[in-house]
């Protein structure tokens, strides 16, 4: 899969290069003797189109791709399973700097907390979410989600009580499912009043059969009466494969042979104990 960053790389070096030429060509063009580069320049009347903007339009468009696909290469990674390769490409591009603008670095930061919540590995990604001087505001609905979902993954409902205040009501994917994961929180605490307002938010921003909303149907389906949702949450555990164990024990299936994080692990053993008791 890292090819896929050589040919970013390879991109942008083209783009640079293009980019110098074209600036060294424009000096020549004002300078004595070269009347020829000139006329190709700015034409020889009003009637031309001067190669002036057309030569500039090149350079100028694989710089801009080579940034756009620099700052979602670890999507793509994570997108397409490569999670060490997302690892190991945005692990070095955190911070800010002369060629790198906070916006790009906070993209990196958000796919190596992916990245890491695949591995199971809270600590590191709140770690890395938690790094961010500012988050860009394109990336809020994002962040909040994300950090909400570590927290729950960690059991640390403190702290993700306080995230609620942060989250907007908006039509954005990620708003929507960190609304999803509010409701989680409030089904986990029996908070009705927080649980109505989080799905009602939830449910306006995503389609009814999306995998978020199908997990925290499942979860608060006997707790709040509420009618289950879709019963596909593959794209939900793809990206928090952790909680698999605990989807695997709401379904009823209690011998399934998948990764499980300490929470998944403990609520799948609860689960499974009250079903035997209430047999």
């Amino acid at each position: 899969m890292m090819w896929r960053a050589r040919i970013v790389s390879a991109i942008g070096i083209v783009g640079m290069a293009l980019a110098f030429l074209y600036v060294f060509a424009v000096f020549l063009a004002f300078q004595p003797g070269f009347s020829g580069l000139t006329y190709l320049f700015v034409g020889r009347s009003d009637r031309e189109l001067p190669l002036f903007v057309l030569s500039a339009l090149v350079p100028y468009s694989l710089l801009m791709a080579h940034l756009y696909l620099r700052t979602k290469l670890g999507g793509v990674f994570l997108k397409h399973g490569a999670v060490e390769d997302a690892i190991t490409y945005t692990s070095d591009k955190v911070t800010p700097s002369l060629m790198r603008s906070s916006t790009e670095a906070a993209f990196h930061r958000l796919f190596l907390a992916k990245a890491y919540v695949r591995q199971l590995r809270y600590e590191d990604a709140l770690k890395v979410l938690d790094g961010v001087v500012a988050v860009p505001r394109r990336l809020k609905d994002d962040y909040a989600r994300w950090t909400l979902e570590i927290l729950l993954r960690q059991e640390n409902l403190k702290r993700a009580n306080q995230m609620v205040e942060k989250i907007r009501a908006s039509k954005s994917e990620a708003a929507g499912c960190a609304w999803a994961a509010v409701a989680e929180l409030a089904t986990r605490q029996n908070d009705k009043k927080l649980f109505d307002l989080a799905w009602k938010n939830a449910n306006w921003a995503l389609p009814a059969n999306h995998p978020r909303l199908a997990f925290t149907a499942l979860g608060a389906a006997r707790r709040f009466e509420i009618p289950p949702g879709g019963d596909d949450a593959t794209g939900f555990l793809t990206e928090i494969p952790g909680a698999g164990l605990e989807w695997a024990a709401m379904r009823g299936n209690t011998e399934p042979h998948v990764l499980a994080d300490a929470r998944s692990k403990y609520v799948a053993t609860g689960l499974t104990a009250d079903d035997h008791n209430s047999n």
